[in-house]
């Protein structure tokens, strides 16, 4: 889902990279519309990915 020409996912003075992983069931990752990496960091030097998800309705409910 990254590509080089994007914001890199990892990136400290020795270099950078474009490779994360990340894990969900598989009933999410079908719900799963598009991802974009942020220019922040978390506590480690991994970038913070955002995940966009499709919720449906159930009964008025949000179902994931």
């Amino acid at each position: 889902m990254n590509v080089r020409t994007n914001i890199p996912t990892f990136e400290t003075i020795r270099g950078r990279s474009w490779t994360d992983l990340t894990l969900c069931k598989n009933i999410l990752a079908q719900k799963i519309v598009g991802c974009s990496c942020g220019d922040e960091e978390s506590s480690v030097d991994h970038k913070i990915i955002f995940f966009n998800i499709v919720a449906e309705r159930s009964n008025g409910n949000a179902v994931y």
